[in-house]
């Protein structure tokens, strides 16, 4: 008996507590905020998909964050509507201070430990940079513990222009700019590019004895092609350029001409990527001293010296495979001296069997051979390795 009455009183306590919640929640969403009626997150999902109150909805705002408030439609004055709305809408975020509204702003800051490993050449770069802003009234933690941005403990929603965001920016393209640095890095390293001016034919190899893995006219295939005015592939690189005023900047101006040619690329982004390139430099040079070699790590987790006992124990390993695997078949690459620079060349003229650089294929081609400009593809000729 005493415990059926004791599930009655808790099934009645339960009861109490959902009438209070709905009624709490009734006479939230019957209150107005500028004159937008309130409603909850799950009413303005459910709301969201139906395409018939799109228009209605712009008359309420959602009592809580939702980071997609909206879904997609090609109605252009119905956007121009949802702008002045959202605009509202960031104002009511702020005002309420939000959790989950919070830890979004959190993304942009450098402590962020969500976007730790979001680069494929990844490089303890963040806590190198910290060292600049760290000292002993301020001890910064990396990751941080509190993803909120109205509860940060280093006060960083006082002031838009912080540094913890700022160096954020700057670790965005620096990373960046190293990455594109190594990739054509790679492809210098990894390729090997035969060129016969005279039938304005290219192929490009991973692997000079076997089959192409590009091939189609000369002026398509190359018109494209750099290389890294500075080679990255070691731990050493990495220090060498970081630690050098000179070689900042050449990376960092190669990555702004890349990223001049995107399309999706506007003035706008030149400009700050600019106007970042001066902060960036001066900001390494500052903390050049602090930077030390041994605490460098890249993406796969190797420190400095880590990683040289990692290419010994590659070359090792390949020189016994040769000895002793007779189906042991090493990458072969195709690299020489430039005939005009002499300089590092990968594109090997099969004319006159001599290797030119990037920067002087177009000279060759053109005082050599003639070669002014492609002919279009022949579909038949392009397929002949099919």
């Amino acid at each position: 008996m005493y415990r059926l009455d004791r599930a009655v009183r808790d099934g009645i306590k339960v009861l109490e507590r959902e009438i209070v919640e709905r009624a709490l929640v009734a006479i939230q969403e019957g209150m107005l905020w500028k004159g937008k009626k309130l409603v909850s997150v799950e009413k303005w999902e459910k709301m969201k998909n139906k395409e018939q109150v799109q228009h209605e909805m712009l008359h309420y705002i959602p009592d809580g964050y939702v980071s997609n408030p909206f879904s997609y439609s090609k109605d252009e004055e119905l956007w121009n509507k949802r702008n002045e709305w959202y605009k509202l809408y960031l104002e009511f975020l702020e005002e309420r201070k939000f959790p989950k509204y919070g830890a979004s702003k959190c993304g942009g800051c450098i402590l962020q430990p969500g976007i730790y490993k979001e680069y494929n050449f990844d490089f303890n770069l963040k806590e190198i940079m910290l060292t600049g802003i760290r000292d002993k009234k301020c001890e910064i933690k990396f990751p941080c513990g509190v993803l909120n941005i109205f509860e940060c403990p280093y006060g960083q929603d006082k002031n838009a222009n912080n540094a913890l965001f700022t160096l954020r920016d700057m670790y965005e393209i620096i990373t960046s700019a190293l990455t594109h640095a190594k990739t054509l890095t790679m492809l210098g390293n990894n390729h090997t590019f035969e060129v016969d001016f005279e039938s304005n034919w290219f192929e490009g190899y991973s692997d000079i004895r076997f089959r192409p893995n590009t091939w189609g006219t000369v002026e398509k295939n190359l018109s494209g092609l750099s290389l890294s005015k500075i080679p990255i592939r070691t731990i050493q690189d990495i220090y060498n350029v970081l630690t050098n005023r000179e070689s900042l900047d050449t990376i960092l101006e190669q990555y702004l001409k890349h990223t001049s040619n995107y399309e999706s690329c506007t003035e706008n982004d030149s400009k700050h990527l600019k106007e970042m390139k001066k902060s960036i430099i001066d900001y390494f040079v500052s903390i050049k001293n602090q930077i030390k070699i041994q605490d460098i790590m890249i993406g796969n987790g190797l420190n400095f010296e880590e990683e040289k006992q990692y290419f010994k124990d590659q070359e090792r390993l390949s020189e016994w495979f040769e000895k002793n695997d007779k189906e042991y078949y090493p990458f072969r690459k195709g690299s020489g001296k430039c005939v005009l620079c002499r300089k590092f060349a990968n594109i090997h003229c099969t004319n006159c069997d001599v290797w030119v650089c990037v920067n002087h294929w177009r000279e060759h081609g053109l005082d050599t051979h003639n070669f002014k400009t492609a002919a279009k593809e022949d579909p038949k000729v392009i397929s002949r390795y099919f």
